[in-house]
């Protein structure tokens, strides 16, 4: 199994994009609909399940606008919690977003912890908050969410890597998404493989 560091699999979709005409939101697309595909099996049926997806301002936020239009086409209660204002998304993301409004997917700014919800009540919830780009320490509104996605008892899926985990090291700096699944795109990163970051991700996809 050959395994990745985060500035090698960004080499590799820069190479895809470049070197074979393939566009980057076509990649996001592909990203989104993987992730959908995952996210229904774990529902084992989409109709009528509630899913909460929270989405980061990047592209990792952008693969969770388009899971979520594919699992509101197979019926799914999707509701997106975007840390962030919609004005500050930019690039394949945004398209993405617009593509969200546009299918009245409902779509919760969150400039505050106040916004969220007490409780988190579905039925699965989707991080794409945090890509594998991430470094450092999770501080701030993004904390405060991660705590109370992890304070529910509802099944976590990350889009390619649980938030807050340093996809090279597989160390947490402050708090990380614990999640039951992940999937994750184009080849496995080595925190997926190794502790403490593999205890972060469930099973990889």
């Amino acid at each position: 199994m050959k395994l990745v560091t985060a500035q090698q699999m960004k080499e590799i979709d820069r190479k895809t994009i470049e070197g074979y005409s393939i566009p980057s939101l076509q990649l996001m697309e592909k990203a989104g609909f993987g992730t959908a595909e995952v996210a229904e099996k774990m529902l084992c049926e989409p109709k009528n399940k509630k899913v909460f997806i929270f989405c980061g301002k990047g592209n990792n936020g952008g693969d969770g606008f388009v899971a979520g239009r594919y699992l509101a086409q197979g019926k799914a209660k999707v509701k997106i919690f975007l840390l962030g204002k919609k004005s500050e998304v930019k690039g394949d993301a945004q398209i993405n977003l617009k593509k969200a409004l546009k299918m009245k997917l409902p779509i919760v700014e969150v400039t505050d912890f106040k916004k969220m919800p007490e409780k988190l009540e579905c039925d699965l919830i989707i991080d794409a908050v945090f890509g594998t780009g991430f470094k450092g320490e999770v501080s701030g509104l993004e904390k405060e969410v991660i705590k109370r996605i992890n304070e529910s008892s509802f099944p976590v899926l990350a889009v390619d890597i649980p938030s807050g985990l340093d996809a090279d090291t597989g160390k947490v700096k402050s708090i990380c998404v614990q999640a039951n699944q992940t999937v994750t795109m184009g080849l496995p990163k080595i925190a997926q493989f190794f502790y403490p970051g593999k205890g972060f991700c469930g099973e990889v996809t």
